[in-house]
């Protein structure tokens, strides 16, 4: 499995080199396109390996496949958030709040916190969220 994942990956980033190369593909204007060659197969990589990851843990769970979609875009947000410079504070609040968002949306918070957790190692298992009023609680609370 391993090795079908990252032979699809660098498949996937010698297409884009080539035709990057050869003048179809979107260019750099600095014109640096190993550079931009290089990045791109950062990406794919990673993004393969995320996939794969994630297939892995939804396997555990018994997701059906047509949910997969689903918690694929959510583990690839939740990467997004982890590259980026959060405090840890700052990133388990954005780590609820994707989990609100995509429980919302109709997944299950049991896989989308085990994703963070093994996937991530981000625990937001601790507490819950503060739970959101609706506007007519609100207008009580202020008139009380």
């Amino acid at each position: 499995m391993e090795d079908r994942v990252k032979e699809r990956a660098e498949r996937t980033a010698e297409r884009y080199a080539s035709k990057l190369f050869a003048g179809s593909g979107g260019r750099r204007r600095d014109g640096n396109f190993q550079a931009q060659a290089e990045r791109f197969a950062l990406g794919v990589a990673r993004t393969t390996r995320l996939r794969a990851d994630t297939g892995t843990e939804l396997d555990a769970f018994g997701v059906p496949t047509i949910m997969r979609p689903f918690y694929y875009s959510f583990a690839l947000r939740l990467d997004k958030l982890c590259r980026e410079e959060w405090s840890e504070s700052s990133l388990w609040t954005e780590g609820h709040i994707l989990v609100s968002t995509w429980v919302a949306r109709g997944l299950s918070r049991e896989v989308l916190l085990s994703i963070a957790q093994d996937l991530f190692n981000i625990n937001l298992a601790k507490s819950e969220p503060p739970t959101c009023t609706t506007a007519a609680e609100a207008v009580e609370s202020d008139r009380g």
